[in-house]
């Protein structure tokens, strides 16, 4: 993967980023004049309590929130001021994300759930999509599951599936918001040996938001604690040493009907 060569470079810089909402006459500043670099081939974790602006800064790195002032390039691509159609775009080449409640199509297969983005791209035929949908679901270890639909997938496999999607367009910067809330421990674990192996053998950038600080301590290499919009700690992670390699967790995944979704 290209990614690797570059390790060391600058992916994510953040400049004075501001992020103002109005609730009335109350002005809420999630993100006050915020300044970050996160290097290519990085995991960071990102905690803080509840409004401490970890959420806000997800969403303006992932396109899905502009910020009101400051600067905000990812990859080289300058995020203030584009254009609905731009940022599009950029999600769909620059970003995967992973979301606590894997946010799959309830009518498509895992399959076509995977081959989604690469059919909004538009620049495979439809066997290659499917070649490659293919390839990603066996490399999470559900190439036996492929024709299933979420409501016939546990927890943690929907969250694979997700995973896979993610992949899906090679994206430089991967996005994980609370990627195992909905799920028991055991699976919690299965999915977090699997996003760092994301990390550790292919050298993806990941940024992941949790408010477990036990889990960004232990599988992050990098962890940054927010407070009032703005960074209050940034420390090293990785306080385990490593963890269990992935075959050994996704065996010891909870099946279906031993997992709680909720």
């Amino acid at each position: 993967m290209s990614e690797t060569t570059k390790q060391g470079e600058t992916l994510v810089e953040l400049v004075g980023v501001e992020r103002s909402y109005a609730f009335g006459e109350t002005q809420v500043r999630a993100l006050a004049g915020l300044d970050l670099t996160i290097q290519r081939g990085s995991f960071v974790g990102v905690i803080g309590r509840s409004g401490s602006g970890k959420s806000t800064l997800l969403n303006v790195l992932g396109g899905l929130d502009q910020p009101s002032s400051g600067q905000v390039l990812v990859d080289g691509t300058p995020l203030l001021g584009r254009s609905s159609d731009q940022l599009a775009a950029y999600r769909r080449t620059t970003v995967g994300f992973i979301f606590q409640s894997f946010n799959l199509v309830p009518h498509l297969t895992a399959l076509e759930n995977v081959a989604l983005p690469l059919r909004l791209a538009g620049e495979l035929s439809p066997s290659a999509r499917r070649k490659r949908a293919q390839e990603l679901l066996e490399r999470v270890g559900l190439g036996e599951r492929t024709g299933h639909r979420p409501s016939e997938l546990s927890g943690g496999e929907r969250q694979r599936v997700a995973i896979a999607r993610a992949l899906a367009n090679d994206p430089s910067l991967l996005l994980a918001d609370e990627p195992t809330g909905n799920l028991d421990s055991r699976t919690a674990q299965s999915i977090m040996a699997m996003i760092q192996s994301l990390h550790r053998d292919e050298g993806r950038t990941i940024v992941l938001v949790t408010h477990d600080t036990h889990q960004a301590e232990t599988y992050c290499e990098r962890v940054i604690e927010m407070a009032d919009g703005k960074v209050k700690d940034d420390r090293r992670g990785g306080k385990s040493g490593g963890v269990e390699p992935v075959q050994e967790a996704l065996a010891g995944e909870a099946p279906a009907d031993a997992e709680s979704d909720s």
